[in-house]
């Protein structure tokens, strides 16, 4: 894990100068203020300047570093594309100026899936120490993207990391079942659950920007698509279940017979299952 913003900022140039094309170089022009402004700090609107450069084009490309950056940070990144300063606004590139172009990019040592869909989503490239790095351009065209870790190697100890288990399950339901404004409390009592296992659950997905609440308070919005990637993403069947296998020497007919005899708690999945509401689905098992 890289230990401070400039051993990020190195990490990033020297991916990106192993990803760039023949003809291209990056160079690191500044870190914490502008070379047309040297002495003074940037603040908060900029922490380092990449130039791309080939034989006939240049681009400059401001970077954000953040040593730790959750997916609901997106929304505040709006705030910095205003010019809030005098350096900020020399900072802007021109149109068709010199060739140079405008670019934004995030950095960090890790960027979960979600946060890199909504960076693109937002229009920022980004890039961080694992090798997930997208850098897009349209005058000139550029385009890299590169996926690396798909988990957090440097993920430190937090009071709830994984969706798995029957409890995260049932709250995963309850929240793409049920409309919001909800409280903790409500929803834990709709997944059957305590409110501080309900709590730690919408804490780590508001983190994801999968759950919005207002502050403290209740549960506002749900996006239910994300949620079930994430769920699936960590809850495999084969991998969180108990598997027994069987032959069933006279075919999936008997065995359904037999099953609508059983006592047992069962469900059937699968092409089984598919067949029943459309024949075209073949039985594969």
């Amino acid at each position: 894990r890289p230990k401070s913003e400039t051993q990020l900022l190195e990490d990033v140039l020297a991916r990106l100068r192993g990803l760039l094309p023949p003809g291209w170089a990056v160079e690191r022009a500044i870190q914490g203020a502008h070379p047309g402004f040297r002495g003074v700090p940037a603040g908060p609107e900029i922490d380092a300047e990449l130039e791309l450069r080939s034989a006939d084009q240049r681009l400059r490309l401001p970077v954000e570093l953040r040593m730790r950056f959750e997916p609901r940070e997106v929304a505040n990144l709006a705030s910095l594309e205003a010019p809030r300063s005098g350096i900020r606004e020399a900072l802007r590139p021109k149109a068709n100026q010199q060739g140079v172009a405008p670019g934004r990019l995030l950095a960090a040592p890790f960027l979960s899936r979600r946060a890199r869909e909504l960076l693109t989503t937002a229009g920022w490239n980004y890039a961080d120490a694992t090798g997930n790095v997208r850098i897009a351009f349209d005058r000139p065209a550029l385009y890299i993207r590169l996926e690396g870790a798909a988990r957090d190697p440097f993920r430190e100890p937090r009071p709830l990391r994984t969706l798995r288990g029957r409890v995260a399950g049932r709250l995963v339901r309850a929240l793409a079942d049920f409309r919001p404004p909800y409280g903790v409390r409500e929803l834990a009592r709709r997944a059957r659950t305590s409110a501080a296992m309900a709590s730690r659950v919408v804490a780590m997905l508001e983190g994801d920007a999968i759950v919005e609440r207002e502050g403290r308070g209740p549960v506002t919005r749900v996006n239910w698509k994300p949620l079930l990637e994430r769920w699936t993403e960590e809850y495999g069947f084969l991998r969180s279940n108990r598997v027994s296998r069987f032959l069933a020497v006279r075919g999936m007919p008997a065995v359904l017979e037999r099953l609508a005899g059983s006592r047992l708690e069962y469900a059937i999945s699968g092409p089984q299952a598919a067949e029943r509401r459309r024949t075209v689905a073949p039985s594969l098992f």
